[in-house]
């Protein structure tokens, strides 16, 4: 029971667009490799229910149960092995039939999905997919009709099957650039955004209510330097749920919870550096909640765009 507890919870942490993008990119991969070992398994079935996880969660905040997730990947698992475990030609029906079902889920939550400027990249990413299925299911028809016709085609499905995985491949790795970039647009306003509260108070009135509530809670408490600090205990503070909390940081305010929590926390050491000279940069990493040194590098050269020493050094 705890078992099934700690991944229902580890499921609810995992279907945002980031980390699908970063699910598919990496199946693709492995497809990859498993065609260049001479392996027939389709892999890349693998990335279908994900896909559809996270479309559905996107248009009706619906989150996967463990035995949805169970179920559907208990049907993946019979289609990716059941062409190898029994090659019966006829098999290809079955997966022809799996695809089109999936394909018809995703339209129907792709219809309820509102267009918008911050969801523009996930339902691009989410048509793509649906184009490459659909592109799967029309090279596996002709491949299917040519080889009934003659009985040596003269080409191996795998081509058609390498140039969708690459074409793939290559365009999630593109969007998860851009995802990165896009992450970047709210903390590159970071220099500007984090310099001072004065900014700060300027952006948050173009905001809705809930990112309003979510960025007022940075400015006025200091609960977020605890080092336990989690998204449960931020949606406790703002009373909303934690997938509520969640979507609105991803996908209107454009970050993820740890780069704000640590945004917030670079803006608090800015501040200790400028009027306590006396504190060590370890002290202040403790005192900001970061739980190493590196961390803390790292997220004040990226906001900063310079080192914390540096950064007193010239402030002295």
């Amino acid at each position: 029971m705890k078992l099934i507890k700690t991944f229902d919870g580890f499921l609810r942490g995992h279907f945002n667009f980031e980390s699908i993008v970063k699910s598919i990119l990496a199946i693709s991969l492995i497809q990859l490799i498993v065609i260049c070992l001479g392996i027939s398994l389709n892999f890349n079935h693998l990335a279908i229910p994900l896909l559809y996880f996270f479309t559905r969660k996107t248009a009706r905040k619906v989150e996967p149960s463990v035995g949805e997730f169970l179920f559907h990947y208990s049907i993946v698992v019979v289609v990716i092995l059941l062409p190898s475990l029994f090659p019966f030609k006829y098999f290809g029906s079955i997966i022809f039939a799996y695809v089109l079902t999936y394909l018809m889920l995703l339209y129907k939550e792709v219809k309820s999905i509102e267009p918008s400027s911050t969801n523009q990249s996930v339902l691009g990413f989410i048509g793509f997919f649906c184009n490459y299925l659909i592109a799967c299911l029309i090279a596996k028809t002709i491949f299917f009709v040519m080889t009934y016709i003659f009985a040596d085609f003269g080409v191996e499905y795998v081509f058609f099957q390498v140039g969708l995985t690459v074409l793939v491949l290559l365009f999630s790795l593109l969007s998860l650039v851009n995802i990165q970039g896009g992450n970047k647009g709210l903390l590159n306003q970071v220099p500007n955004f984090i310099v001072n509260k004065t900014d700060i108070r300027s952006f948050q009135t173009g905001l809705e209510d809930k990112e309003r509530v979510i960025i007022q809670f940075f400015e006025t408490s200091d609960d977020f330097l605890a080092n336990s600090f989690s998204l449960e205990d931020l949606a406790g503070a703002v009373s909303l749920n934690k997938q509520e909390v969640s979507a609105v940081i991803n996908h209107q305010l454009n970050s993820s919870f740890y780069h704000m929590v640590a945004q917030y926390r670079i803006l608090h050491a800015k501040e200790l550096l400028q009027e306590r000279n006396n504190l060590t940069i370890e002290a202040i990493v403790e005192e900001c909640g970061f739980s190493s040194k590196s961390t803390f590098n790292k997220y004040f050269k990226l906001f900063v765009g310079k080192t914390p020493s540096v950064y007193r050094s010239q402030i002295v």
